[in-house]
């Protein structure tokens, strides 16, 4: 669970990566999370998480 107490970094990027590719998809709900918890992120989850939803995705990250 992406909000569960005490859980791995990583299972936290991981769920936000998949509401993050649900939301880009048109998922209001999967939106909300994203919207709720972008602003708690720091700048190398937000990184690890775009990184994630690329590899989900299947497709290349942009070169910045």
């Amino acid at each position: 669970m992406y909000d569960a107490p005490n859980r791995p970094d990583y299972e936290y990027e991981q769920a936000l990566a998949w509401f993050g590719l649900a939301a880009d998809q048109g998922i209001a709900d999967a939106r909300g999370v994203v919207e709720g918890e972008t602003p708690n992120l720091t700048p190398a989850q937000s990184k690890s998480i775009d990184r994630l939803k690329h590899q989900f995705a299947g497709t290349p990250e942009q070169n910045q």
